[in-house]
């Protein structure tokens, strides 16, 4: 699908806060506010593509469950907690099966 997936987010005071928006973007599209960025995650496979201004990189910060929890345990103590039921994923590809030629 030739895509990275992209969101930008601040340290502040320990706690990350997002600056843009989750989505899907070709490598040499991305756009992020401007200024020198850390990457993360194995989009930076198109290290070469990207064309942004990266302090650094690492391909295996990934999360995990553990890194979830510890996100919920943080919005669960800020009382933005939800109702299981209502804790749904982000699909950015929610609709890929739409895009496949022949179907």
């Amino acid at each position: 699908m030739d895509q990275v997936y992209v969101a930008a987010f601040v340290c502040e005071q320990g706690q990350m806060q997002r600056v843009s928006e989750d989505s899907l973007q070709a490598p040499e599209q991305v756009e992020v506010p401007a200024g020198a960025w850390f990457v993360a995650g194995n989009g930076l496979v198109y290290r070469e593509r990207l064309h942004l201004h990266m302090l650094g990189g690492d391909e295996q910060a990934l999360p995990d469950a553990q890194d979830v929890a510890a996100l919920a345990a943080g919005m669960a103590e800020q009382g933005a907690a939800c109702d299981a039921a209502e804790a749904l994923p982000v699909y950015l590809r929610h609709d890929v099966w739409k895009k496949l030629p022949g179907r």
